[in-house]
């Protein structure tokens, strides 16, 4: 990717970073998103669900920043030069750019269950978190395989990875993109086209990927636009807010949610493009800071990151949770199994993408390149063979 859009790249990972930092929480301190229903421990979970602060911790809300950075991403490339060829490049690279690494994830996850790594079920009773046990039942290779290929993507079937239903959108989102730019050619129409988009899919995850091309056609603004980035940055961070629980008693209630959108949805897809708009109007050192090494990390590896961070969640705390409560009590369990986790994933992380989604990334290329040769070549054939029987 550009260095000009490296923070983007930053702003992913921090993404990635906090859906997996959440889900450590779903499974030790369920009261966090789930409300009433789940057992609390009495550390604030509930005031901190209710609250605007839980934006910092709101997966919902990363998952709706995904989205709209991939509708800014994936336009950005064409609009910046208008050659068509990216689009049909980007279209073909694209099933097996996301593919190959899901397959390599529930893989991995199947190399777990077999070796009866997850204890997630074991320390449910103890948590009282009420996520199903993904891990209950024992699965084939060949269901893995069949899965991580073409489950995930066609079928909805993310029964060794929960967090891969977001692929499924991210899949089908890319191409609502490719449509909308190979459609929409020229500016004024383009505009239709994503607002056409927006109001039809107000009600679903789709809506951020048209609102996230839509940022990445705006012009570039004048240098340190700083109070439009404040401003932006204060919505957004208010909308990306919207609790799982409790809305009805904080301002979220004064916020309009069209016709049957989920609220949810509707206002963390707002909030996203909203935050993202705030760092295309804020002062290039505002861009810079999500540049910076350890972002470019976090970005390096959000893919696999997000891919992956559940299984190694389902495995290793909980394990150690299970092993340190009897002796310390669960709270300072819980602490302590944090501190070994959060590495663990990381260098799980960065394993995959040097392992799996780099390679994948490169082969996905390499085989957009050959198809689209291919296809050239053969259009060609048909003129060639004319011109020839002209010239004799």
């Amino acid at each position: 990717m550009p260095r000009k859009l490296g923070y983007v790249e930053g702003m992913r990972g921090v993404a990635a970073l906090i859906v997996c930092l959440s889900h450590y929480l779903q499974i030790f301190l369920p009261a966090v998103y789930e409300g009433e229903a789940a057992k609390s421990w009495g550390v604030g979970e509930r005031v901190f669900e209710t609250s605007p602060a839980n934006v910092l911790l709101n997966p919902n809300f990363a998952v709706c920043l995904f989205f709209v950075l991939s509708g800014y991403v994936l336009g950005h490339g064409f609009l910046a030069t208008g050659d068509p060829e990216r689009i049909w490049f980007a279209a073909v690279k694209r099933f097996p750019r996301l593919m190959l690494p899901v397959l390599g994830s529930v893989l991995f996850t199947w190399g777990l269950l077999t070796a009866g790594a997850f204890h997630y079920g074991d320390v449910r009773p103890l948590t009282g978190a009420i996520m199903p046990d993904y891990f209950a039942v024992p699965r084939s290779f060949c269901y893995a395989v069949a899965e991580g290929s073409f489950g995930t993507f066609f079928a909805g079937d993310i029964s060794l990875n929960p967090v891969l239903w977001t692929i499924r959108i991210e899949f089908f989102g890319s191409f609502l993109v490719f449509f909308l730019l190979a459609v929409f050619r020229r500016r004024r129409d383009r505009w239709l086209g994503y607002g056409a988009a927006a109001i039809f899919l107000y009600d679903s995850y789709y809506l951020a990927f048209p609102l996230g091309l839509a940022l990445a056609s705006l012009p570039a603004p004048p240098a340190g636009r700083r109070w439009v980035a404040a401003v932006l940055a204060v919505i957004g961070l208010a909308l990306g807010s919207y609790p799982y629980f409790g809305a009805e008693h904080g301002f979220w209630r004064f916020l309009p949610t069209p016709g049957d959108a989920l609220p949810i949805v509707f206002h963390h897809s707002l909030g996203a493009v909203c935050l993202l708009a705030a760092t295309h109007f804020a002062p290039p050192g505002v861009r810079a800071g999500f540049d910076r090494a350890v972002f470019r990390f976090l970005g390096r590896v959000s893919y696999g990151l997000y891919l992956i961070h559940f299984a190694v969640l389902a495995a290793l705390p909980t394990w150690l949770v299970l092993l340190l409560a009897p002796a310390v009590g669960y709270l300072p369990a819980v602490a302590l199994a944090f501190v070994p986790t959060l590495p663990a994933v990381l260098a799980a992380a960065y394993g995959f993408a040097w392992a799996v989604d780099e390679p994948a990334t490169r082969f996905a290329g390499r085989l957009a390149e050959r198809i689209l040769a291919g296809l050239r070549a053969m259009r060609r054939g048909p003129a060639d063979i004319a011109a020839a029987g002209r010239l004799k």
